[in-house]
């Protein structure tokens, strides 16, 4: 992401304590270039707490709900005390896959011998905005990739698919029921 872009309010972020005193806790923000956060001791934990390093120390990655955002400022106001368990496996597990995705994204420039600057400058931006992340796109080629040809054109596409197929699994739902059939006639 780019130094411009700020978290929004309410939004969940992951940072990395970088520092902790008496009063609280400074995060580097890893999704956003040259952002931090700061979660006040009262957002550490529910309840009192009288040791902050016994919730919290540094080097440690947290999940953190923005709760303020002031313009002038690099650093925005967090709290790791209102973030649910679930919500906090579903950020680590959304950021996990988007790390392997710039990743998959850099082998696929290498195997279509282009930069791998220019494949994320060229793609990047406009399958975040069709598909919600790279890692949803790399879904989408492996689920659907006559549609995902048709959707994007260039010599990396084939490359894509393949790279798509051979590291990534697509999300599945199985559906089973039972029904009773009957019938009056002989």
């Amino acid at each position: 992401m780019s130094s411009d872009e700020v978290p929004e309010e309410g939004e969940y972020v992951i940072g990395r304590v970088v520092e902790v005193k008496d009063f609280g806790a400074t995060l580097n923000l890893l999704e956003f270039t040259d952002r931090q956060a700061f979660v006040h001791i009262s957002e550490v934990a529910s309840g009192w707490v009288k040791y902050i390093r016994d919730f919290i120390r540094e080097g440690q990655m947290v999940v953190a709900k923005v709760t303020k955002v002031k313009k002038t400022s690099k650093i925005v106001d967090a709290s790791v005390r209102q973030v649910s368990g679930h919500r906090k496996k579903e950020k680590i597990r959304d950021w996990k896959n988007e790390q392997r995705a710039s990743k998959l994204l850099e082998l696929v420039a290498t195997k279509s011998k282009i930069k791998p600057e220019d494949l994320v400058s060229e793609i990047k931006e406009n399958m975040i905005k069709m598909y919600g992340s790279i890692y949803s796109a790399f879904e989408s080629s492996v689920m659907d990739s006559s549609s995902f040809k048709g959707e994007w054109k260039g010599k990396w596409v084939d490359n894509f698919i393949t790279v798509g197929i051979a590291n990534v699994t697509p999300p599945f739902v199985s559906i089973g029921g039972k029904f009773e059939l009957y019938s009056h006639e002989s």
